[in-house]
């Protein structure tokens, strides 16, 4: 696994284990606690190329593969993030940012950790 995927890794793992956190400390003036998530500067070329707003109309959940098979997280918004290297015509690597329903945030961590475990990281070799 390469160095920069790790570190996307760990750059996910620690927003989701601060967000009950941040979010619950944040104003109520914030109308988008979502957004600081959304930009991300990293060592060397790996850029955020493209941030896509989760769409309103989607389902309120998506479900996810662990150990138990597939289960379901909820997910009240969200962004997708899309990094990629400077020159390159695809995506590096595709992050979530999401905002789990507080009624089932424990839970929702619980089953992404779980799947983090279980589901061996994807990658696609270069077009």
């Amino acid at each position: 696994m390469s160095r920069l995927y790790k570190q996307l890794l760990v750059i996910l793992m620690i927003a989701i284990s601060v967000w009950p956190t941040s979010l619950s400390g944040q104003s109520k003036s914030n109308p988008d606690p979502l957004k600081p998530y959304t930009i991300c500067k990293l060592p060397g070329d790996l850029k955020v190329k493209e941030v896509t707003r989760r769409p309103k109309s989607m389902e309120k959940y998506r479900e996810v593969t662990t150990a138990k098979g597939a289960e379901r997280v909820s997910v009240v918004d969200g962004y997708r993030v899309m990094f990629a290297y400077k020159d390159l015509f695809y995506f590096f690597a595709n992050v979530k940012i999401e905002q789990s329903d507080a009624a089932s945030y424990s839970q929702d961590k619980e089953k992404i950790v779980n799947q983090l475990k279980t589901t061996p990281l994807q990658r696609r070799p270069p077009v």
